[in-house]
């Protein structure tokens, strides 16, 4: 194969996984997993790294014939070993800021949430939370309340969030929640209605591991 057969095919290679790249960031950032900015910026640093390797690759089939040649791939492999761990820093650094940022904003959507303020003082007083029941809330309201918990139950399997951060944030109210008598019975009582026991299983689970870790903490030994 000729060497201008070989440059040529490697830069269609290079082609063809950049075009993958940004199709999977594409669908990726439609899904949510990331934002248009941090696709954007993903896309730019794998092209960078792959014209990277493409052009040591060059180097290397370019370079065999002398002494010469041959330091120059090694310090080309260096820099491309370096920019590799560079781009695995930044794509690190950049899941941990959406962490912090989605953290962020699950604490201001719980806890600046006049509805959930309200729920969350009257399940403290135990006692009734429906209006037909002589309390002062409609379904919808316990319902988006505990389905908070739900979705926070999911995010945590999915792993975007630590079950111990968790615990540190939302661990106290979660538990008020679970540990309610009249909570508990709502919840028996949607799953009979829908026939579904499915029916806030996430909170119910999220709970039972944030007990599970309070109950571990109060049983380790103190010095």
């Amino acid at each position: 194969m000729s060497k201008f057969n070989l440059v040529n095919r490697n830069w269609k290679v290079m082609l063809i996984a950049m075009t993958l790249l940004a199709i999977g960031l594409a669908l990726f950032s439609h899904f949510g997993y990331f934002t248009t900015a941090e696709a954007i910026n993903i896309f730019l640093v794998g092209a960078l790294v792959l014209v990277t390797a493409v052009y040591a690759r060059e180097t290397v089939n370019m370079s065999r014939s002398s002494e010469r040649s041959s330091i120059a791939m090694e310090q080309q492999a260096k820099a491309t070993l370096e920019q590799a761990e560079a781009s695995k820093e930044m794509l690190t650094e950049m899941r941990q800021q959406r962490k912090r940022d989605f953290a962020f904003a699950l604490n201001r959507a719980f806890y600046q949430n006049r509805e959930f303020s309200k729920v969350r003082a009257a399940i403290n007083k135990q006692g009734s939370l429906l209006e037909e029941e002589g309390g002062s809330f409609k379904r919808e309201d316990i319902d988006d309340y505990l389905n908070f918990f739900e979705e926070l139950g999911e995010h945590e399997t999915k792993g975007d969030m630590d079950i111990e951060w968790v615990e540190e944030n939302f661990g106290y109210y979660l538990l008020k929640a679970y540990q309610n008598s009249y909570v508990r019975e709502y919840i028996k009582r949607v799953q009979e209605e829908e026939q579904n026991e499915e029916y806030f299983a996430g909170f119910l689970d999220l709970a039972r591991k944030i007990k599970d870790i309070q109950t571990q903490e109060r049983e380790l030994p103190t010095e």
